[in-house]
């Protein structure tokens, strides 16, 4: 039940006052309830004191808050300055452009050290300008000397309604959230369970906004008098008929005298609807002046494609003297004018553009026209003409709602409506469906061509002229009036061929228009918002000033468009949209195709990383996949095997010595594959222990979350044929990806899943090719019933130090480990509590911090719905040192760089980054694994793979590291996927990305970004491959003739520094092989700059049954190994681990080549001086000869 008026406390304020300023003449709640008839929401419906709590806070004081984009974190806030009860305030760290409101009594606000006192932590702010690293030193110079906010400042959170009491149709006051300094007078549209609808009186839909019944937001009729705090009254539109229902009371623009408002604050003034207008019979009153007779002053005409009648405004005479005029209505008795009924017409040109809200199927089934009728009748056969052609099959008052956008759908209850009436109202539903204004018009077109209705045909030039103009063939039409710019599209005249291409100092000197013109041409979808840049004067100058801040926040513009604005102001900054396209247009005409460029940029630790271009990798026009990694051909040089674009078709890229990629080998195609049916995964390995390579492939039809396992068995010579397997009693179909594991300890690889029926299976082939499935999974009862989370991240790891492999599930609660050993039995690990389930990625398996544990790492981010799409907001990553069963996840965050801000690219349905995925290795050889993500610019928009460093932090307590993004290694730009991947096999990693083309959105190419370190850098690494079963033991030249790889091999290595500190290291070789893991078959361990010899290394295998006996010590040491040595471990036999052997490749640094250049020299310059020496010794022997032969000749003379 409603309460009358009187029954609300704060009406008795309102009554005599509505402003802080205490002038009757202003906007006045009782007065404005009795003229609209409305009811206001009773105080018990809010989550609000009855009296407004006083505010006793100061500018510039110290508190704390919980950051707003992130509700997780609590930092230390100052505040901005304060109106009424609120608080405007500003995160330390941070700059101006997210300040924020708050009510004193709010409980996100607190003293300084209320965290501490409840246990956490204060965090640096989403935008913190700062390295994370200093934020404990910031903070201590930040507080210290501050003027801290005393706990009285602080009032008690009101309580919280039982339920909701709201109805549609209450009225009260809301602040508006996209201009959250005002508060507004607002209505109750809608009611559903605990939500709320709130519209502002007035204003255009646009500004509606859904909260809960007890949202912070809303307040009970008369609260800004009672508080104190300025309230903005309905709408600029009121309307001059005689007893009209709505009336402007107050300009509503005036900005409140204590406050000043941002630039743009106030949304545009709307039309007030048709249905606001009553019959004049009923009331019998006008609007008039209270002081002296009225004059009248035209209001300028609309711009708009159809004759206008004149406004006019009712104003006092005082008011072209007053700085500030108010219109103080007044009610009169007047005798209103009779305006006889009109039967209108209706029609629907169906060649016109429809817009987004509307089907266009369902647009050509319209009629003609409808009917003439009169004005109520007419508007009611249109909405129900126009029901059945929403998109979606849904009406179109959801389709709006879904939107946020207005739609005037109030039932009109004038019986007496104008031509003139009927013309604005077929104008205003045209704004609202953002169609052509000739689309719904009171006449059919003669020739059905719309001129407002403008197509943009891209085609392309075969002459030689470069600007961008050309881009646009076909002319356009001339510019619709502002009123219509929603679907019409600025004029351009198509320069000749000879137009000088534009630069960064010819748009510096576009005007208004030739920004708009550009921006209609290159997407004609913003052309809608051509009156915001005239507004707003957007000209050259200030279009490349532009942000995504400043258009959402000024222009009021959506995510959408404003991310398309910011993306063609990025590519004008840089200079590419011209140079871009002239390079396709030049590939196009040579015919080359797709093309693959490979420059190679990067920084490691401050020594550059010298770029090299590489051959095509393709050498094909079709877009080619990187699915898996094996050494194919077995010639020790890792292959690539790559999935066609319709992926029915596997190529393998052969890896040589001769060049960094030789050539293409053998094609397997899977011509039984139906035309819905996609390849998913690829899993290369051994299967049935014939020491040739296998390939596994799932399939699933579209749409579909169950896939189907069929093996490509390998004939040795390197051929593959794709047929399908018989059907069997046990069918190979499962939920989502297979895992690859050994299970049963025979260095076999199994294939994990889980089958329709939700059990898990495993599925292991004989000799003979014959597979069998495995139910020896028991599922603990507190975790079940156990679902996988999908898209899942199973792993087969050693999570507990004993060097035999676990199994690993990621269900949609919690992790489950199966440890290997029969002795344990299965835990769960819980997923981190603040994490979005749906928006998690690939949970990767790698000892982060180097201290011979494997680390649980979960990429995750803050996932956004909008109309139209789905994205996240930030980039976050969650570890969990050593994967401990007992233990915290520890929260790393990872979007901001440098003034750039960089979150997860995941878009579901798309290849690659329908996941988060992270590819692991040691790129820089310092002994800490880094990583690759695909990232998404929240400026540019851009797709960019990342590298993301391993760098120590003693900012995060239990975890010794961070990983720091280094968008500057790879400037290759719409990237989506990144890899690692030893091309040259000499222990460095390098890089495969994949790009996507400029050209054609579905394409892609492939580069190499080559880990060439310059002379100079000796990092040291070790390179471990543990190969598969073998028929002998001997190590020979033949080693290669088992190219198979044992996943889930655990390895580590133990080595001394220079100072005699140890160093240790542990990995998993192929621990993942769903979703593209594209996890190489080998481990490589970066050992920094120490070259000592490796104290030890040891292998460890998974448990194994032989001659009835359970072996669990099947793990071996190696000790005083070489660095920089590639080591290949041959278990055979394999129940006797002590004869397991091992052989060494050494690969050559930079200091041994200086070395022996150093030895040579020196050689040389002693072999110079011991030639000297030689000399000069005999030219003293032949002197001392002719001394001693003078010496005789004169004593014969004497004798």
């Amino acid at each position: 039940n409603v309460k009358p008026v009187q029954e609300n406390t704060n009406i008795s304020a309102a009554k005599k006052d509505a402003s802080p300023t205490g002038n009757p003449t202003e906007f006045s709640w009782e007065t404005y309830l009795k003229e609209t008839g409305s009811v206001p929401a009773p105080t018990h419906c809010f989550k609000q004191h009855a009296d407004p709590p006083v505010n006793e806070f100061k500018p510039g004081m110290k508190l704390e808050a919980v950051d707003p984009r992130n509700t997780t974190s609590t930092c230390i806030a100052s505040v901005v300055s304060t109106v009424g009860p609120r608080l405007c305030l500003r995160l330390d760290g941070g700059d101006n452009s997210n300040d924020f409101w708050r009510l004193v009594d709010s409980v996100e606000i607190g003293p300084i050290g209320q965290c501490e006192k409840n246990g956490g932590m204060l965090q640096p702010p989403l935008g913190f300008r700062m390295n994370a690293s200093f934020w404990p030193v910031f903070l201590l110079k930040n507080l210290n000397g501050a003027e801290m906010a005393p706990p009285k400042c602080f009032k008690r959170e009101p309580a919280t309604p039982e339920v909701n009491l709201f109805q549609p149709g209450m009225k009260l006051e809301a602040i508006d959230r996209k201009n959250p300094l005002f508060i507004c007078t607002a209505t109750v549209g809608k009611v559903n369970q605990d939500m709320v609808h709130i519209s502002f009186d007035g204003w255009k839909g646009a500004f509606d906004y859904w909260c809960r019944y007890d949202s912070r937001d809303i307040f009970p009729v008369g609260w800004c008098s009672a508080a104190g705090h300025p309230l903005q009254p309905p709408g600029q539109k009121w309307s001059t008929k005689p007893g009209s229902r709505y009336y402007r009371v107050n300009n509503a623009s005036a900005n409140p005298q204590s406050v000043s408002p941002p630039p743009a604050a106030s949304p545009p003034p709307p039309l007030v609807p048709i249905s606001a207008v009553i019959s004049s019979k009923t009331t019998g009153k006008v609007l008039r002046s209270s002081t002296a007779p009225p004059k009248t002053k035209e209001e300028p005409q609309r711009s708009s494609g159809r004759p206008q009648r004149k406004r006019r405004l009712v104003e006092s005479e005082s008011s072209e003297s007053d700085e500030s005029p108010k219109i103080t209505p007044e009610i009169v008795n007047e005798t209103p004018v009779e305006v006889p009924p009109v039967l209108l017409e209706l029609c629907f040109n169906k060649n016109c553009n429809a817009g987004q809200f509307l089907d266009p199927e369902n647009v050509k089934k319209l009629p003609k026209n409808l009917p003439a009728a009169k004005l109520v009748d007419q508007a009611t056969a249109l909405w129900s003409t126009l029901q059945p052609c929403a998109i979606g099959g849904k009406k179109l008052e959801d389709v709006f709602a879904e939107s946020k956008f207005a739609l005037p759908l109030n039932v009109l209850t004038s019986q007496k409506g104008t031509a003139e009436e009927w013309t604005d109202y077929l104008e205003r539903i045209s704004k609202a469906l953002q169609c052509c204004p000739s689309f719904l018009a009171t006449k059919n077109l003669a020739d059905e061509k719309c001129g407002k209705c403008v197509v943009v045909v891209e085609t392309r030039k075969q002459n030689a002229g470069t600007s961008w103009e050309r881009r646009a063939q076909v002319p356009v039409a001339p510019v619709a009036p502002a009123s219509h710019v929603a679907v019409a599209v600025a004029p351009r005249v198509v320069p000749s061929s000879t137009t000088p291409s534009q630069s960064l100092a010819d748009i510096v000197r576009w005007s208004i228009d030739d920004v708009i013109r550009y921006i209609s041409l290159i997407d004609p979808s913003l052309g809608a918002h051509a009156d915001l840049f005239r507004r707003h004067e957007i000209d050259g100058k200030a279009l490349v000033l532009l942000d995504s801040d400043m258009v959402m926040k000024y222009m009021g513009l959506k995510l959408g468009p404003a991310l398309k604005i910011c993306n063609i102001v990025n590519k004008l900054k840089q200079k590419k949209l011209r140079e871009e396209y002239e390079i396709l247009e030049l590939f196009a005409e040579m015919g080359i195709g797709a093309v693959v460029w490979m420059l190679m940029f990067g920084a490691c630790l401050g020594v550059d990383v010298t770029p090299q271009f590489l051959q095509d990798l393709t050498g094909k026009s079709e877009a080619l996949y990187p699915a898996a990694f094996a050494d194919v051909d077995g010639d020790r040089f890792t292959d690539v095997i790559l999935l066609s674009n319709d992926a029915h078709v596997l190529q393998i890229l052969l890896g040589g010595r001769e060049m960094p990629i030789k050539s293409f080998g053998a094609q397997v195609a899977c011509d039984w594959m139906e035309e819905s049916e996609r390849i998913t995964s690829v899993v290369p390995g051994d299967f049935d222990g014939d020491e040739t390579l296998d390939i596994i492939i799932t399939y699933s039809r579209k749409g579909s979350q169950f896939s189907t396992l069929e093996v490509i068995w390998g004939s040795g010579d390197g051929e593959f044929k794709c047929k399908k397997t018989p059907s069997s009693n046990e069918t190979l179909e499962f939920e989502d990806q297979p895992l690859a594991m050994d299970f049963n300890g025979d260095m076999i690889p199994d294939i994990f899943v889980i089958n329709e029926d939700g059990v898990p299976v495993v599925w292991t082939w004989s000799k003979d090719r014959v597979a069998s499935p495995n139910y020896m999974f028991y599922i603990p009862s507190e975790v079940r019933p156990f679902s996988l989370h999908v898209p899942h991240s199973n792993a087969f790891v050693d999570l507990d130090g004993d060097y035999h492999s676990d199994l690993v599930l990621t269900g949609s609660k919690q992790l489950l480990v199966f440890p290997t050993r029969h002795d344990l039995k299965p835990y769960s690990i819980p997923w981190p509590r603040d994490v979005d389930m749906e928006a998690i990625g690939q949970a990767a398996f790698f000892d982060a911090d180097a201290d011979d544990q494997i680390d649980l790492l979960l990429p995750s981010c803050t996932y956004v719905s909008s109309f139209q799409s789905r994205y996240c907001t930030d980039a976050v990553l969650y570890v969990r040192p050593g994967g401990a069963k007992d233990g915290d996840w520890v929260r790393l965050e990872l979007s901001k760089h440098n003034g750039s801000e960089w979150t997860f690219a995941l878009e579901k349905g798309k290849r690659y980054i329908d996941t988060i995925s992270l590819r692991f290795g040691d790129y820089d050889l310092d002994g800490y694994p880094d990583f690759l993500a695909t990232m998404k610019n929240t400026e540019t928009q851009e797709h960019r793979v990342i590298l993301f460093r391993n760098v120590p932090s003693s900012a995060n307590p239990g975890f010794s590291r961070t990983f720091v993004p280094d968008p500057a290694a790879f400037r290759e730009q719409n990237t989506i996927m990144g890899a690692f991947f030893d091309l040259h096999e000499n222990g460095l990693l390098d890089v495969m990305l994949l790009r996507h083309h400029e050209k054609h959105p579905e394409d892609h190419g492939l580069i190499l970004y080559e880990n060439d370190r310059p002379v100079g850098y000796d990092h040291y690494f070790l390179k471990v491959v543990v190969f598969g079963p073998r028929k002998s033991s001997v190590i020979g030249e033949d080693l290669y003739s088992a190219p198979t790889n044992v996943a889930g091999a655990t390895v580590s290595y133990i080595l001394d520094d220079f100072v005699g500190k140890q160093k240790t290291a542990k990995a998993v070789q192929q621990s993942q092989t769903s979703h593209f893991a594209l996890q190489l078959p080998y481990v490589i361990f970066g050992l920094a700059d120490v070259s000592n010899f490796v104290e030890s290394l040891t292998v460890g295998l998974n448990v194994n049954w032989v001659n009835g006996t359970l072996r669990q010590d099947l793990l071996k040491s190696w000790y005083q190994l070489i660095p920089n040595s590639q080591v290949y471990v041959i278990p055979s036999p394999l129940e006797i681990p002590k004869e397991w052997k091992i052989k060494l490749y050494l690969t050559p640094k930079h200091l041994i080549g200086r070395t022996m250049l150093m030895l040579w020299s020196l050689g040389f310059a002693a072999l110079i001086i011991v030639a000297i020496i030689y000399w000069r010794e005999k030219m003293l022997d032949r002197k001392e000869k002719r001394k001693e032969a003078y010496m005789m000749y004169f004593g014969a003379l004497r004798g």
